[in-house]
């Protein structure tokens, strides 16, 4: 084996083969993908099943049960008392009894108070509202708002969840064109390095130094592979665990395109507005506190209901006693029927509650005001980020196209002994550089594009959220 002076500064080539194969395992990466496609779609569909979005479905339950106990209301109310108590033997002996006179007082409490005996009662009342000033009415107009408050919940779970669904999914389509691009460009530089190494063994002058430029070439190229596995197979991962996929599952084809050309900013903030659901929160809850301030003034107001009942009492050890001023609270039987009036005259409690709940309906419309505001600068900063990001997906499709065409040219040439390394280093360099930063750029476009897409309240993360119907 030949051996090189410490002043050549350049490895044998059998030891540079030991270190590339012990770098190639890194720089290689991991097999490519062989497992099921999953789509795109199937991966958005079963983010709709995501915890979170479950338990905003479990609290939209409870909310429909609060509408459906406020719409009771304003049907009867009825109530039912059964008893069953014990009480004591009580005769009554009809005062023309002959032995009346011959008994003592004794006798008397024996026969008033003898052994204990059970007694019965029952009572059914039913109330039904007449008036109340429209009350129930508010009351049940409350419980909508919450209703609708909890259904734009569940919406806004859904949409947070199945953005991060589709941001791992793009992750994963990224690595995978990228591990493409790597794998080729190991290629290339194993190609070059056997080429240098023939060179090397033919005593070829300036061959070392073509070495020295392909092992400098390494940390770079090795950092960018560690770089993309970290973030692909990390998607990879979290998307399998999460959905129950084949951890080696195959994304569908990676898109490279540009997209098309913005809307106007002035049509994107009105989708947001109408379309986002921290908007529409924002609005319910307002509503539910203006409801809230009628209603308070509202309790000022007496409530007018009917009412009817039926009632009895049997207890059959005691002397059942009837007459018209005689009542008899162990044996009787009744119905009753009556309209009447209620109302709490607190009246200054009431008009300090009510103050307060207007106070909190003013401070509730100008937050909203508030956020309203920050909801355009949100909107405004990413429509701006993605209008960024195209263009320069733009300019690196432009470079792309440049780089390969300069690549290709010096490559053939390279390959046909035509031309030395130093000459198809540099178009080697640019193109994988532009290459790789083309593949980034586009995967950011995307993302920025599905975080527009968020902001705006839209599930259509690859396209401007615009033209849409309204959502009221």
């Amino acid at each position: 084996m030949r051996r090189f002076s410490s002043a050549s500064a350049c490895w044998p080539p059998a030891l540079l083969r030991a270190a590339l194969a012990a770098i190639a395992v890194l720089w290689a990466g991991p097999a490519a993908a062989s497992g099921p496609v999953v789509t795109l779609q199937q991966v958005l569909d079963a983010a709709d099943a995501h915890p979170l979005v479950g338990s905003e479905r479990s609290q939209r339950a409870e909310a429909a049960a609060r509408a459906d106990e406020a719409s009771w209301a304003r049907f009867p109310r009825i109530d039912i008392l059964a008893t069953l108590a014990p009480v004591p033997t009580i005769n009554l002996r009809d005062p023309g009894d002959p032995t009346a006179d011959t008994r003592d007082e004794t006798d008397l409490l024996n026969d008033l108070f003898g052994d204990t005996n059970p007694y019965y009662r029952f009572e059914a009342k039913a109330v039904q509202p007449l008036y109340t000033f429209g009350k129930i009415t508010l009351a049940r107009e409350i419980a909508a708002v919450g209703l609708r408050a909890a259904d734009v919940e569940v919406e806004k779970a859904r949409l947070e969840a199945r953005f991060a669904a589709y941001r791992a999914y793009r992750a994963v389509q990224w690595h995978g064109e990228t591990d493409a691009l790597l794998r080729e460009a190991f290629d290339r530089l194993k190609t070059a390095r056997d080429k240098i190494e023939v060179r090397i063994e033919d005593g070829v002058p300036g061959a070392r130094t073509d070495l020295r430029k392909l092992l400098i070439s390494l940390p770079t190229v090795v950092s960018a592979r560690s770089a993309a596995d970290e973030v692909g197979l990390t998607a990879r991962e979290s998307l399998a665990a999460q959905f129950d996929l084949e951890p080696d599952f195959r994304p569908e084809p990676f898109d490279a395109t540009a997209g098309t050309e913005a809307p106007p900013l002035d049509n994107v903030l009105a989708f947001a507005r109408s379309h986002r659901p921290d908007a529409r929160l924002l609005l319910l809850a307002v509503q539910g506190r203006e409801l809230e301030a009628t209603l308070g003034w509202r309790q000022l107001a007496p409530d007018f209901f009917a009412t009817a009942g039926v009632g009895a009492a049997y207890a059959p050890s005691i002397t059942d006693v009837s007459g018209p001023f005689v009542v008899d609270p162990y044996n009787r039987f009744g119905v009753s029927m009556f309209v009447g009036l209620k109302w709490d005259p607190d009246l200054f409690r009431k008009l300090a509650q009510t103050t307060r709940l207007e106070a909190q309906a003013e401070s509730t419309r100008q937050s909203r005001l508030a956020a309203l505001a920050g909801i355009d600068v949100e909107v405004r900063t990413a429509y701006h980020e993605v209008a960024g990001k195209r263009a320069v997906v733009a300019a690196y499709q432009e470079a792309f196209r440049a780089a390969d065409a300069w690549l290709k040219q010096v490559w053939f040439q390279y390959s046909q002994g035509l031309a030395e390394f130093t000459e198809v280093e540099d178009p080697l360099k640019q193109f994988y550089q532009v290459a790789g930063a083309r593949l980034k750029a586009i995967l950011e476009l995307q993302v920025a594009q599905a975080n527009l897409a968020i902001k705006c309240g839209s599930d259509q993360f690859a396209a401007w959220p615009a033209g849409a119907s309204v959502v009221e």
